[in-house]
């Protein structure tokens, strides 16, 4: 098993070899597992939703779920399990599609958690491309994102107008307030897995965690409970819940003004119907 990702963090990623001699039994047909620190991630729940959302949109994406990890007698915290992006998993999604697909990747910085004075639950739902400006400024001389999909993908109609009702069936079905509230909230909620194993990590509510978490147990408990927003060194991390609220509205705004040219249904996309009781 080897450290992994953030080099400099005092909790460190780790990635595991489960089958290092070709031998060895696999996790759920998983050769490697990602262990992620979550270390930006007060709330410990971001890539848990990141991977749902993605799923629930027909992305194909990792497998996710949670770990309490511990070597010998030492307890090293809560991990996020990420299925490793190999050969396997390539083929088993991508090679019978010859269309291209995202492949998405580290969401623990998502969900209103910004470095470089983004506001992330107001940016462009087309204009991928000035959602760099920020970062842009500090690092690239003020250029925005030159990657030919951010700058490129959306101005096709056909596609533009098949993500726009993607969108829309997220917003109201999975991207809203209600719907996240109700995944994170307790009686089997995220917050009920994470929040044991997350408060093992320290013995005082407000002492630095001994695994070397960044955030402590009342910081981990603003973030989720009173949907606090937090700020540490260059980073902000606004409360889950809050941020979609705040996404969620900003994008319904948008998604009206562009519906006029591009009406709901005219991509041609299909979504699973939801059955409703009968009275």
């Amino acid at each position: 098993m080897d450290r992994d990702g953030q080099l400099w963090a005092p909790k460190r990623s780790w990635k595991a070899d489960l089958t290092p001699d070709g031998e060895g039994e696999r996790l759920a047909g998983m050769d490697t597992v990602n262990l992620k620190a979550m270390y930006n991630d007060p709330s410990q729940l971001r890539e848990a939703l990141a991977w749902r959302l993605f799923a629930r949109a027909g992305v194909p994406a990792s497998r996710h779920t949670y770990a309490k990890l511990a070597l010998n007698d030492t307890y090293l915290g809560l991990f996020s399990v990420i299925e490793q992006v190999d050969k396997r998993y390539l083929k088993d999604r991508f090679m019978a599609s010859p269309y291209f697909t995202f492949i998405p990747w580290d969401y623990d910085n998502s969900f209103g958690i910004d470095f470089f004075d983004t506001r992330w639950q107001d940016t462009d739902l087309v204009d991928w491309a000035a959602s760099t400006a920020s970062y842009g400024r500090r690092n690239s001389g003020g250029r925005l994102s030159r990657i030919p999909l951010v700058q490129h993908l959306l101005r096709n109609r056909d596609f533009l107008r098949y993500y726009l009702d993607h969108v829309e069936f997220l917003l109201d079905t999975e991207l809203n307030p209600d719907a996240v509230a109700a995944l994170i909230g307790a009686g089997g909620g995220l917050w009920d897995r994470v929040s044991r194993p997350a408060y093992l990590e320290s013995d005082t509510p407000h002492g630095s965690p001994f695994t070397g978490r960044q955030f402590t147990n009342h910081e981990v408990y603003r973030s989720n409970t009173l949907q606090e927003e937090l700020r540490r060194g260059e980073e902000t991390a606004q409360g889950v819940v809050h941020y979609v609220r705040m996404r969620h509205d900003s994008a319904r705004a948008q998604l009206a003004a562009l519906r006029r040219d591009h009406p709901a249904g005219s991509g041609g996309a299909a979504f699973p119907a939801t059955l409703e009781p009968l009275p």
